[in-house]
């Protein structure tokens, strides 16, 4: 798509070098395809170029200038306000206001604003259309003059110039030009002046014929005036007989008037409503504080029902939970005899295992010694049979070696090689020696570390043995406290719950106290006053001080007077000033609220009245309690009426001081005479209602602190019970833990012990090797010696006669050592038998069970029953005093409740009385009121009687002396007789212009007054015509002045079109003589 161009002109440089007035910025939202908003600034104040493609919005930016600065927007329909607003046809999508805003240059103060900018916005809707000035709200008519004083009006629509326009433009004709730039130096306006100008000095012309009509007619009636004033002064005469006459039959009236009154006087001195109108207030007073009463009382009744029910309620949870612990108690006692019976058991066992233990030990030390005794004599007859055959066979293989080799070499040999073959396997045995002593060794390091870990296991178990002491005593404490902490909360929580009950009794009599005083006023009145403190509240908005009602306080017994005097206006919302009403009625007026009246205090200006006081009056205000800057509003209702003693007073106070006058039971007598009055119960009374409400309110407040705090306390000492809980589960989780430490300990001191066992057997069974081993040794070390000696010797045939002794002895000694090492072995065995029986009875049978029973010892010891007893039998007993407690206090609620049940019916009784005697005393008292009130009639109707007499007298105007002398000794019926004959001579006059003088004096009157007015129109008229003569030379300046500034431009622009060209443009003027002719026509059109 080929870009398109669209320029148009700004301002060029003003003559002391400051820009002119022209566009600085743009911004456009909602406005046909501009959407979001849309700023368009640094806009030059010579020429600026809008370049985009096709359909990007250049022409809507042109069209934006215009719908804030021509009169091409100036009346749309609805249809052309929706063509105006953004709208996306595929989405749907489109908004319900655009607005478009200008911001000018005004460095030159073209426009009459003393800033260097100024923002001009218009904004529209569907059915809005504003304008906006630096964004204060204008009209549309404002808006068109600030344009005019900045050269931009209806009369010059040459300063938007659209594409069109331009070639109409260069093919003007002289004339065309000529008007055309009349236009654009606004010359229209001066014409249009000039010629209202005309108009309203053709009118004055008008008015100046019409005056002189008037003029002549009056001159010709004020002579006809002049010849009726004789028939005149004849009726005058007749005319001041009648009034003499009324005014002496008007006078006896009066008289006759005033005497009735003296008798209604008379007779009302002696009666009075104060004595029955106090009684009536003192019954109402009694019968509303027992109703007060009986109200607390039935409220205290309900709470009191529903705390017994409570109580028994908690009562029956007591007891069940109490049979429970019961339970728990009996079988965990049981259980803990059964627990003592088999310690006591165990103990007796353990003692006896004690005594046998040692006695054991001491029988297996000497069984042990007499089984080594027999072992080692076994071991010696032994070793030594070993040796004696060892050497007998080795001296018999000595005696056959002559026969087995043939010559000493070989025997020698052979030796020899015997000799190394024991010393090797000497040398082998030496090596396990070593590695049984190695091993003997470890084994030792090993009891060691054993023996050492033996006492730290078992000082490790004592430890723990103490801490489970210390931590059974920390948890008997730790329980203590809970306990009491427990007991604290729940007494908290019973206060508590009092305080929510009375809260919520508080609460429903806080909305009860609401609902009766809503319906006490109108609906919507109520509606609006619950939506103002809404929004006052939500917006924080200040100077909104709440209906008046809120604003004041009274006595008691003023209140009826107050309430009647106010009516509706004491919910009249009292405002610091109109700004806030205003804001509060628009709120009002969106949210379609109820009706409310505001009392703007910067707009009450309520007038000062005299002060009136005595013993039997009493102004209003002066029983009136309030903050001094709500004065003017509380004057306003209350500062035109005075309390007084009764009606009689009230009606003479309100039509001697013009006031308006009320009794404290609520009558009232008008500044114009005129009474009301009636019953009025105090009880639905607005400002007892309201009374009611804000104590009700105060007390609401304190009770909720009071439970909030309650609340608090609870919440705390709920944290430290649950701090006391934690701590005791804390610490049974210790006391388990080191229950399952000292048993882990237990065992491992059994399994050390048992290792221990095992490495001592593990050693006593590698020294018996390292015995066995010495007497191997000792053997081959013997049979190396005699082959080593066998060697040295020569090699025989038989043995010699030594080594054949030695043989027999060693025969002999053999035989011997088979003999006793039979009996030796059966002695060995039997006291190694002995010995494993003794070793097997403690080790498996005495030592397993004393382990065993110290064991369970230390179980028994550590077990938790008797934790679990005695915290059962805590709860238990801390169950049974609650119980004993509610037991008492739901004792003390039914008590409490019986009385206040029979108190309630002595008060219902007494209230009926009261009633009863409320309306007696009523009765008579308004039966008081009403025979004042028709003596005060009939005295009403006799002042009204007087007041037309006196007024009737003066109305006759001024009379004669003699009227008032003349006709007074005559009866009245003679006096309307005289007054009769005195009509009848005056009906002889009906012809005669009564007004004759007064027409004259009228009509001189206005003689005069035309006359001025003439004059007056007369210096309009030359005024004017000095108007004309300046309009007519501020258009010739005018025009002059764009002549000059579009030839200036033309030469400019011509030069640049043709480079080296000079271009002007030239006005033509008319000459003298057709000025003169134009003048003549002129002239002749305003004669015609």
């Amino acid at each position: 798509n080929p870009a398109f161009l669209r320029s148009f002109e700004g301002s060029a440089l003003g003559t002391q070098g400051l820009p002119e007035m022209h566009i600085k910025r743009l911004i456009i939202q909602g406005f046909k395809t501009y959407l979001h908003k849309t700023i368009i600034d640094d806009f030059s104040p010579h020429h600026n170029c809008i370049l985009g493609l096709n359909g990007s919005g250049k022409s809507n930016i042109f069209e934006a200038i215009q719908f804030v600065l021509s009169d091409k927007y100036s009346s749309l329909r609805t249809d052309d306000r929706r063509r105006l607003l953004y709208r996306h046809e595929a989405s749907a999508k489109e908004v319900m206001t655009a607005s478009v805003e200008i911001i000018f240059d005004n460095t030159d103060r073209r426009f009459p604003f003393d800033k260097d900018e100024l923002s001009l916005k218009r904004t529209i809707g569907l059915k809005k259309d504003e304008y906006f000035v630096d964004s204060k709200h204008y009209s549309k008519s404002d808006v068109v003059n600030l344009l005019e004083s900045a050269g931009m009006s209806r009369s010059n629509p040459y300063y938007i110039v659209q594409q069109h326009k331009v070639n109409s433009l260069m093919r003007m004709t002289e004339l065309e030009r000529l008007e055309l730039l009349k236009e654009i130096a606004g010359t229209r306006t001066y014409d249009d002046r000039r010629k209202e100008s005309l108009r309203i000095m053709s009118d004055t012309d008008d008015r100046r014929k019409s005056i002189d009509e008037v003029i002549d007619y009056i001159e010709k009636r004020l002579a006809d005036l002049e010849t009726e004033k004789e028939e005149l002064n004849q009726f005058q005469k007749l005319d001041t007989q009648r009034r003499a006459l009324e005014y002496t039959i008007y006078s006896h009236e009066e008289r006759d008037a005033k005497a009735k009154l003296e008798e209604i006087e008379a007779k009302k001195g002696a009666l009075s409503t104060e004595e029955e109108y106090n009684k009536a207030q003192e019954a109402e007073k009694e019968r509303i504080e027992t109703e007060e009463k009986i109200a607390a009382l039935e409220m205290s009744i309900k709470r009191h029902r529903a705390r017994k029910k409570e109580l028994q309620s908690e009562l029956r949870t007591l007891v069940q939970e109490s049979r429970k612990l019961e339970l728990s108690v009996s079988d965990a006692q049981y259980r803990i005899t059964q627990e003592k019976t088999n310690k006591t058991e165990m103990e007796a066992e353990l003692n006896k295992l004690n005594k046998e233990i040692p006695k054991t030990e001491k029988d297996l030390q000497t069984a042990e010694v007499a089984h080594e005794q027999k072992k080692s004599a076994y071991e010696t007859a032994s070793t030594r049979l070993q040796f004696c055959e060892s050497r007998a066979t080795d001296l018999l293989s000595k005696q056959h070696r002559s026969s087995q080799f043939k010559n000493k070499a070989q025997r020698d040999a052979f030796l020899k090689k015997e000799i190394a073959d024991i010393e090797k396997a000497l040398a082998a045995e030496k090596k396990q020696e070593a590695a049984v002593r190695s091993e003997i060794k470890k084994a030792e390091e090993e009891v060691a570390v054993l023996e050492k870990k033996e006492g730290e296991e078992k000082a490790a178990l004592d430890k723990v043995k103490l801490d489970l002491e210390d931590i059974s005593t920390q948890m008997k404490e730790m329980t203590e406290k809970r306990n009491d902490a427990m007991e604290k909360r729940k007494a908290f929580w019973k206060s508590k719950h009092d305080l929510k009950q009375q809260l919520q009794d508080k609460d429903m009599l806080l909305r009860n106290s609401e609902r009766d005083l809503q319906f006490s006023m109108d609906k919507s009145m109520w509606r609006g006053l619950q939506d103002i403190k809404k929004v006052v509240e939500d917006e924080k908005i200040q100077g909104c001080y709440g209906p008046l009602i809120e604003l004041f306080t009274c006595q008691d017994i003023f209140e009826k007077a107050v309430e009647t005097t106010a009516g509706n206006s004491l919910f009249h919302v009292v405002v610091s000033d109109d700004a806030t009403a205003a804001k509060l009625i628009e709120f009002l007026t969106k949210r379609n609220s109820g009706r409310l009246t505001f009392m703007p205090l910067n707009q009450l200006n309520p007038k000062q009245r005299q002060k009136i006081g005595g013993g039997d009056v009493i102004p209003m205000m002066d029983k009136l309690a309030y903050d001094p800057k709500f004065e003017k509003a509380v004057r306003e209702v209350f500062g035109r009426t005075v309390v007084c003693r009764d009606l009689q007073v009230a009606a003479d106070t309100a039509r001697q001081y013009n006031v308006d006058a009320i009794t404290l039971g609520g009558d009232q007598a008008g500044r114009k005479g005129a009474m009301t009055g009636g019953f009025v119960d105090s009880k639905r009374g607005r400002l007892r209602l309201q009374r009611t409400l804000v104590e009700v309110r105060e007390s609401y407040t304190k009770l909720r602190a009071d439970s909030e705090a309650a609340e608090t306390e609870a919440e705390t000492l709920g944290q430290t019970v649950t701090f006391f809980i934690g701590e005791l589960a804390r610490l049974q989780a210790a006391r388990d833990h080191l229950r399952h430490k000292s048993e882990d300990l237990m065992a491992a001191v059994r399994d050390t012990t048992t290792q221990l066992k095992q490495q001592r057997a593990r050693i006593a069974a590698n020294e018996d090797k390292l015995k066995q081993f010495d007497s191997n040794q000792s053997l081959q070390k013997d049979k190396t010696q005699a082959l080593k000696e066998e060697l040295k010797s020569p090699m025989a045939q038989d043995l010699s006669e030594a080594d054949q002794q030695e043989l027999e002895a060693l025969n002999a000694e053999s035989t011997g050592l088979k003999e006793s090492l039979l009996e030796l072995n059966r002695e060995r065995l039997k006291a190694e038998s002995i010995y494993m029986d003794i070793k097997n009875r403690l080790e498996t049978n005495l030592l397993q069970r004393q382990s065993e029973l110290q064991q369970l010892m230390v179980s028994a010891t550590q077990s938790q029953l008797s934790d679990q007893f005695e915290g059962d039998q805590n709860a238990l007993d801390q169950m049974q005093e609650q119980i004993k407690s509610a037991q008492g206090e739901l004792k003390e609620a039914a008590k409490s409740l019986d009385l206040e049940v029979a108190e309630n019916e002595k008060l219902q009784i007494s209230l009926e009385k009261l009633k009863t005697a409320e309306q007696t005393r009523m009765r008579k008292y308004q039966s008081a009121a009403k025979n004042i009130e028709r003596l005060l009639n009939d005295r009403s109707l006799l002042l009204d009687k007087a007041e037309k007499a006196s007024q009737q007298i003066r109305n006759l105007g001024s009379l004669p002396k003699e009227a008032f002398t003349k006709y007074q000794k005559k009866s009245t019926e003679k006096l309307m007789l005289k007054l009769e004959k005195c009509n009848k001579e005056l009906k002889q006059y009906g012809h005669v212009n009564k007004k004759a003088i007064d027409q004259f004096l009228s009509f001189s009157k206005q003689r005069e007054d035309l006359l001025q007015r003439k004059k007056e129109l007369d210096t309009g008229r030359a005024s004017i015509q000095e108007l004309i003569q300046h309009l007519d030379m501020k258009k010739d300046e005018a025009v002059i002045r764009t002549f000059k500034g579009i030839a200036q431009h033309f030469s400019q622009v011509f030069n640049l079109l043709v480079p080296g060209g000079k271009a002007k443009l030239v006005m033509k003027t008319k000459t003298t003589q057709e000025k003169e002719q134009e003048a003549q026509e002129g002239k002749e059109q305003e004669e015609e």
